[in-house]
């Protein structure tokens, strides 16, 4: 039906609005959403969708220019933001007893006082209060127990609640407890993660991948022989908590087990509740679409990025490709996040709105955008259920929602206001992810981009009358070869803004940034958009009806393609940047600076350009002079050059290569383990100087290592006169097994017990080779309520015997 044709049905009706006159005869809105406004605002109306023009016609009103001090929710949002941030690095943290209501006193103050001066301030403030309060309700509302002690291997029965790939041989499951009889009652947590060691056989293909298809779903209960350990320790006391993020998850304790020794127990989800019982089926679901993966494509690698793409498996990916990707500045592909959302959700809404818009009846009557835009949101929604539900994809579905129902609600989709919604209902929901490595960079990045693209599309617009005339003098190719060139170049100035914003989290919290990032992201990143996501969609979508075998191989194709690309990248000169540690108050200064820019909307807007540049300029952090990790297995010290020399051996390498990340240093664990500085006696004790033009050697500026083997090697008073030999010269002694009553005159004594108790140890030297800061990380950690003191094993440990029988059980992964 013609536009015309409308408004005379809409004349014989009398529901044209007074004053409103038609529009030329064979004029065509812009957008379908116009015709439809038109249908919707009719007093009249008796159509079953009239209450779009009715009820929603008060939240479809326009909103007005955006103040030049930024949108308030987005600054709500930011404020908030910073509240929850300062609860992880505050010396003192209140409770919820005291940080709730002066959070809702501030709360009742700044509305009061923005309802009667139009002042803001103290209602910022009060967002910050709220985060702070957020973060100590979701710490009592954890209410984890806490393993504290390890307690070596036990056995141990429990419901499975979730299993994911870890990589090569390894698979991860969290089970809730049900029976722990070798562990005291009140010390059993409700949670464990453990990882299963699978075994490899010698025939066959992808014989780990094919094991853990057999491995038990969400709901089955199962027994096993694990090793049972604290949740793990930062490696350093001022580095990465990695017991932060298993607390906030309930779990209690980590382990491992050999898959030969898993037992189930209980088959087929008895008393499951409704969430058990999905996740059950749709583990069922993600294990067929992994095996269907490696039986139509003939790379395993190409299968490997494909799974992680489309089911969130990470952990099958070579980890040749894997760094591949790493130097490419590709990895972030391998995280399910906004990228793979807004991909599918995309193509999922352009071709259903293409397909609705062939037909005139439906594209004149209905708002096919906002069909389209719901179809999309709910193919999203089946997305982040399949893709595992983590919370990285959680954040991402939540700003899609927002933004879908900005656009079906006639709003701009992305714009500051919608991303302040999308951060508030992600932090308030989850606000202890505010110190996240991935919530940060999502938010920057989008940030970013919208304040750009903002300032972009005011010159586009002015620009467009005279490409429209300019325009009509270019041929058909012409115009073409312009389009791709305009899109290459928005795909670049994407790529850039993206790079630049989110620089502060990598170097805060990875030390290092990618040379060739945005060559790698101009070149791949088009092969994923318009190829390989497109086609794992329309696989899945033909999945039933076994006609999806020739999709998964296109594919396959795009994702060789992206293997080729970062490949070539990677064998670049100098792929990676590496950054030294920052001090918090720069990086601070920086995302303050940053998030002025893209806030602020005036020329006060240039003040965060200036705060950028001193944050940058600012020094790195004074980094710890001698560092001992939590086992006593390796330690550094500094050398004159600044750089870290570490003890002989192989032990410890993990410890050793996050110590030279932080440092800024390139260098590899071996490489820092051949500097000159460390000289070992026969006996297996080691020594260096304490300053960094000393000679080894002179009493009271000597640093002395006494490995754990040397209580392996000698005798008892062997061992002994070792030890006093090696404490009659030295200033500080570490020792990976407990000194007793050994070097007591020593000025400071590390042995077994010490890092037992106090975690990861850091001095700081004045250049005379005094100690001016000794920091461990139980100082750090403080009061925080995954950091409490461990407790010896037999305080820990129950008088039981294990359980070996198994008679009634199913053993699921069978003996190579």
């Amino acid at each position: 039906m013609g536009l015309e044709r409308f408004w005379q049905e809409r004349d014989g009706k009398n529901t044209r609005r007074q004053g409103e006159t038609p529009p030329a005869a064979g004029v065509w809105p812009n957008d379908e959403a116009e015709a439809f406004d038109a249908l919707n605002d009719g007093e009249g109306d008796d159509r079953p969708w009239r209450f779009w023009g009715r009820g929603l016609r008060l939240m479809r009103r326009p909103l007005g220019p955006a103040p030049v001090a930024g949108d308030l929710v987005a600054w709500l949002a930011v404020f908030l933001w910073a509240g929850a941030a300062l609860w992880f690095i505050a010396p003192v943290r209140p409770g919820l007893l005291l940080s709730g209501p002066v959070a809702g006193l501030f709360l009742l103050l700044g509305i009061w006082q923005a309802a009667r001066t139009g002042q803001r301030g103290l209602l910022l403030l009060a967002a910050a209060c709220v985060g702070f309060a957020l973060v100590s309700w979701r710490v009592l509302q954890a209410h984890v127990r806490l393993l504290p002690a390890h307690v070596g291997w036990v056995t141990l029965t429990g419901q499975v609640e979730r299993t994911w790939h870890a990589g090569p041989g390894r698979v991860r499951m969290i089970l809730r407890v049900k029976d722990l009889p070798e562990v005291r009652r009140r010390f059993v947590p409700q949670r464990v993660r453990i990882t299963l060691l699978i075994p490899k056989k010698r025939s066959g293909k992808n014989t780990r991948a094919q094991g853990h298809e057999r491995l038990p779903l969400p709901g089955d209960v199962v027994r096993l022989r694990a090793r049972l350990k604290r949740l793990p320790q930062p490696v350093e006391p001022e580095g990465f908590d990695p017991a932060r993020a298993p607390f906030f998850a309930g779990i209690g304790a980590v382990g491992f087990a050999h898959a030969r020794g898993l037992f189930l127990i209980e088959d087929g989800c008895k008393d499951c509740g409704l969430a058990l019982l999905g996740a059950r089926y749709l583990e069922r679901w993600r294990r067929a679409i992994a095996g269907r993966l490696r039986a139509v494509m003939r790379d395993d690698n190409a299968a490997a990025l494909a799974a992680a793409l489309i089911i969130g498996e990470r952990g099958r990916l070579a980890q040749a490709h894997l760094e591949a990707l790493r130097a490419a500045g590709l990895a972030h592909i391998l995280a399910i996040s906004g990228l793979h959302l807004a991909l599918v959700a995309g193509a999922v809404f352009q071709a259903l709105r293409f397909l609705l818009a062939a037909i005139p009846g439906l594209a004149i009557r209905y708002p096919i955008r906002k069909w389209a835009a719901l179809a999309a949101l709910l193919t999203a929604a089946a997305y982040l259920l399949l893709s595992g539900n983590s919370v990285a994809t959680q954040r991402a579905f939540i700003m899609l929602a927002v933004m879908t129902l900005a656009l079906m609600l006639d709003r701009p989709a992305l714009s500051m206001r919608n991303l302040g919604l999308a951060a508030l209902l992600i932090l308030i929901l989850h606000p202890e992810k505010a110190v996240t490595a991935g919530f940060q960079m999502s938010f920057f990045a989008v940030a970013g981009l919208i304040a750009v693209y903002e300032a972009v599309r005011h010159v586009r617009l002015s620009r467009m009358v005279l490409r429209a005339e300019a325009d009509e003098s270019r041929t058909l190719w012409q115009r073409w070869l312009r389009g791709l060139l305009l899109g290459f170049l928005a795909f670049a100035l994407t790529t850039l803004v993206a790079a630049l914003m989110t620089a502060l989290p990598s170097a805060w919290h990875f030390n290092r940034l990618s040379h060739w990032g945005l060559f790698g992201n101009v070149l791949a990143l088009p092969v994923v958009s318009l190829v390989v996501m497109p086609a794992g969609v329309l696989a899945l979508v033909l999945m039933p009806l076994h006609l999806d075998a020739p999709v998964w191989q296109v594919m396959e194709a795009g994702l060789k393609a992206v293997f080729t690309i970062s490949g070539w990248i990677a064998h670049w000169p100098d792929p990676w940047l590496e950054v030294p540690q920052m001090r918090l108050w720069a990086a601070a200064l920086i995302a303050a600076g940053l998030l002025w820019l893209c806030l602020r909307r005036d020329g006060w807007r240039l003040v965060g350009l200036g705060a950028v540049v001193a944050g940058v300029l600012a020094p790195a952090a004074v980094r710890p002079d001698v560092l001992v990790d939590a086992q006593g297995k390796v330690v550094a010290v500094r050398n004159a050059a600044g750089q870290l020399l570490a003890t002989p051996g192989r032990a410890g390498r993990f410890a050793l290569s996050i110590w030279l990340r932080r440092d800024g240093d390139p260098a590899t664990p071996k490489e820092a383990r051949k500097r000159k500085g460390w000289r070992c006696a026969p006996s297996g004790a080691c020594r260096t100087a304490l300053i960094r033009s000393g000679q080894t050697g002179e009493r009271g500026r000597t640093i002395v290592f006494l490995p754990a083997v040397m209580e392996r090697r000698l005798e008892s008073n062997a061992l002994k006169q070792a030890i006093a030999q090696a404490c009659a010269d030295a200033a500080i002694v570490i020792a990976a097994f407990p000194l007793r009553e050994g070097c007591k005159e020593v000025r400071v004594r590390i042995d077994r017990f010490v890092l037992w108790r106090q975690g990861a140890q850091a001095l700081w030297l004045d250049e005379a080779g005094r100690i001016v800061r000794h920091l461990s990380v139980s100082d750090k950690r403080g009061t925080l309520p995954w950091g409490r003191a461990p407790l010896p094993r037999k305080a820990v440990r129950a008088d039981v015997p294990a359980d070996a029988s198994a008679s009634r059980e199913r053993r699921m992964i069978t003996d190579p």
